[in-house]
């Protein structure tokens, strides 16, 4: 990815939107499956709310420490583009997960 991208990845609206979907997930998704009948929902349901908060704490740190305030953005390239690919592929292992895993078992709970 070049430069350019990482930058344009890793600011506000990006950002926001990330941190806004894990909260969304916090939310809508694994907090309405922690009652469910069945326990192995119960455990997925905890097991990625845990892990959406972690990525959630994660990313904010991330967010703080490159893309708030406009002064701290130009300290270190090369860990800011290595710790860029790092959240990102997090996140995008993140999704990959959901869409395999988890809305696949919601589908099937849903018959």
């Amino acid at each position: 990815m070049p430069k350019t991208n990482f930058r344009k990845n890793s600011d506000s609206p990006v950002s926001d939107k990330v941190i806004a979907h894990l909260t969304l997930e916090d939310a809508a998704l694994y907090s309405n499956l922690l009652d469910h009948d069945d326990k192995g929902v119960n455990e997925m349901a905890t097991r990625y709310l845990n892990g959406a908060r972690e990525l959630k704490r994660l990313f904010t740190s991330y967010e703080r420490t490159w893309c708030k305030p406009a002064e701290k953005k130009n300290r270190d390239h090369g860990k800011f583009a290595e710790e860029t690919r790092e959240i990102f592929r997090l996140v995008m292992e993140r999704i990959s997960k959901e869409d395999h895993e988890f809305f696949s078992a919601v589908a099937a709970i849903q018959g």
